[in-house]
């Protein structure tokens, strides 16, 4: 059957304000190719991807926007990010902890932004890394701010920081010692195939994905070298570059491609992180089965912290409308909840998808966060559901007078509304009855409940499995 329409790729691409279309194509991988390109021009602010069918039969012209990235003009002086936590380091190796890359990413990350790289991109690639000492005075704020967290107010912070500008200089010497013009994948296979701490792998990796103008294209790259490396060394080395690049939310964000809405892309990263594959998609499947093998920690970690950050952003889940926002929150809650009995994010997550859902309500800070917990946990379809996220609330801090009105919603999920005997129900024999029973007794002893509503609700629980003792 002949297609009634024809279409073509169009490529925007904004400098200064204003917007220029710069390619137009009927081939969506060369126009992905030319927009990463065009954006990896430190002048272009933007970029738009849009496709455009003209139907043959009537004429009109419908355009669909399928990527769009914006950045913020490059400054004359890139400012220093707020950081919390600021993990001791004493050598290069150090500097490769999860924690300590993302205090680093933080830190610059207006400038990694502004130049489309990531925090081991930039430590192992020494043109980029005198780049960014380059920026003497940026670099100088972000060490004395890191030095200041590190020895309090007490604290020698002048030691503190000639230690740390010693360490930046380590890194320096180590990344010329093992600089390497690899730049094919065979030999970046070969280099990461014994590599667990920094080296060769990582040297032959940033000489690799440097060649890439984006920060998403770089990614890619290594999750296509991640399908032919067996060896859990060499999985290491991916793992930790792989995180490097999705503790962006907006670089995460990409990687899960155009949706409909947002809440679909944070869907898609939420199922990556749990390790459910998606049969349609096979980078989602590739990492996500990686994930659950438990090989990529460093990654999940990260790409959580991705998903607590896009939900920090201003902007719809769904339609804007109240009840599309609502339902968006508990698409996101449910799917949080399938770690049984953890809650994907613990604590964090929970609160902050309550706070989505509560920021819908009229009532004040603490009575609308209040109602949106007892709302949510009354929509949730299960048992467990429900008391995955309120013990994932419950472990929080900062409850205040909220602790009374989860422990009673607690109470209901266990003993009034009746999804333990269906939670029961689903068990298949005894021993996953024994299991589940076991499973739901640690969880509410989690919540250090008062003697009385412990035997209670133990009794409930024991009462709900139909097994005896």
């Amino acid at each position: 059957m002949q297609p009634s329409y024809s279409e073509s790729f169009d490529v925007y691409i904004e400098r200064n304000g204003v917007w220029t279309i710069e390619f137009m194509g009927r081939g969506w991988g060369e126009a992905r190719r030319v927009a990463d390109t065009l954006m990896g021009d430190t002048t272009a602010t933007g970029m738009r991807l849009v496709r455009s069918r003209t139907s043959l039969v009537s004429g009109s012209v419908t355009e669909d926007l399928l990527i769009e990235r914006t950045r913020a003009p490059r400054p004359h002086e890139p400012t220093v990010g707020a950081v919390s936590d600021a993990p001791d380091c004493v050598n290069v190796v150090d500097l490769l902890r999860p924690r300590a890359r993302y205090c680093i990413h933080r830190l610059f990350q207006e400038w990694l932004e502004t130049h489309d790289v990531g925090v081991l991109e930039c430590m192992m690639a020494p043109r980029l890394f005198d780049q960014l000492l380059d920026r003497g005075s940026l670099v100088e704020k972000a060490v004395h701010r890191v030095a200041a967290l590190q020895v309090g107010h007490d604290g020698d912070v002048g030691a503190r920081v000639n230690a740390l500008l010693a360490l930046i200089d380590d890194v320096r010497r180590e990344a010329r010692r093992l600089q390497t013009e690899t730049r094919d994948t065979a030999g970046v296979l070969e280099a990461i195939g014994s590599a667990e701490s920094l080296g060769p792998g990582d040297a032959a990796l940033a000489s690799l994905v440097t060649q890439n103008r984006t920060r998403y294209s770089k990614l890619m790259q290594i999750v296509l070298l991640l399908g032919d490396v067996e060896n859990p060394a060499g999985i290491t080395v991916l793992d930790r570059w792989l995180s490097d690049y999705v503790m962006d939310h907006t670089v995460t964000r990409e990687l899960a491609g155009q949706h409909a809405h947002v809440v679909d892309g944070l869907e898609w990263i939420a199922s990556t992180i749990l390790g459910e594959p998606s049969e349609e998609d096979p980078i989602q499947t590739s990492l996500s089965q990686r994930i659950a093998s438990g090989l990529l920690g460093q990654t999940r970690d990260a790409m959580i912290m991705s998903f607590d950050h896009a939900l920090r952003q201003e902007e719809a889940l769904m339609d804007g409308t109240p009840g599309g926002e609502r339902s968006a929150v508990l698409r996101l809650i449910r799917l949080c909840s399938r770690e049984f009995p953890e809650f994907l994010g613990g604590p964090r997550l929970a609160a902050r998808l309550t706070y989505r859902f509560a920021a819908l309500e009229k009532a004040g800070k603490s009575a609308a966060f209040a109602e949106a917990m007892e709302t949510i946990t009354v929509d949730l379809d299960t048992c467990a559901d429900q008391l995955s996220y309120l013990t994932a609330l419950l472990s929080g801090s900062e409850l205040g007078s909220v602790r009374r009105r989860l422990m009673r919603a607690m109470d209901n999920s266990l003993r009034l509304y009746g999804g333990l005997d269906r939670y029961f129900s689903q068990q298949n024999d005894d021993d996953e009855r024994a299991r589940a029973r076991r499973t739901l007794t640690e969880l509410v002893r989690q919540v250090s409940p008062g003697p009385k509503t412990l035997e209670a609700w133990t009794a409930a629980i024991a009462d709900a499995s139909g097994l005896p003792g």
